[in-house]
């Protein structure tokens, strides 16, 4: 797993921007990397902090609207929405969570055809403060590669040895 440093700055409307980019290589085809990823009802399975995601408007495409529920950082339902939708490569979501506007951005890339880098993407803005911005990042890149783990495990049939909630 591979993890950039985290950006935060401050935009024009005095919101803080957190950026988080992590990169993880699963061994399986990308096809089937996408179509598990794309079902964000899916989401519970490898996601500590999601509770359930039900998709409002049928099967996964570009439009597609999705409701999670979650309990991390709070317990909290969110409307998430499917803004790209390019199977096999790429895939984004964005929705409104209590901290903010979030969007996530999955790109997918074949390094064998069965071996595939996941490029995984979290934009959050919100109203944190700039002095907490940099714990609560950090709490948020520990989680999402907790999760990322997860995800790769569920993929492979590996049986994970323990996964930690960040809290």
């Amino acid at each position: 797993m591979t993890r950039e440093r985290p950006r935060n700055r401050i935009n024009e409307k005095n919101r803080t921007q957190i950026r988080l980019d992590l990169a993880i290589e699963i061994p399986e085809a990308r096809e089937e990397v996408f179509s598990y990823l794309s079902h964000l009802e899916n989401n519970p399975q490898w996601n500590w902090a999601v509770l359930a995601t039900t998709p409002l408007d049928g099967s996964p495409r570009r439009g597609t609207r999705y409701i999670q529920h979650r309990t991390w950082p709070r317990p909290g339902s969110d409307l998430l929405e499917v803004t790209t939708y390019e199977p096999p490569r790429l895939l984004a979501v964005s929705g409104a969570l209590d901290e903010g506007e979030v969007r996530y951005h999955y790109e997918l890339t074949d390094m064998t055809p069965s071996r595939t880098r996941l490029n995984f993407t979290v934009e959050l803005e919100s109203e944190i403060p700039e002095r907490g911005a940099n714990l609560y990042t950090a709490r948020l890149g520990a989680a999402l590669s907790t999760n990322l783990e997860a995800l790769r495990s569920i993929l492979t049939g590996e049986r994970l040895t323990s996964v930690a909630s960040t809290g």
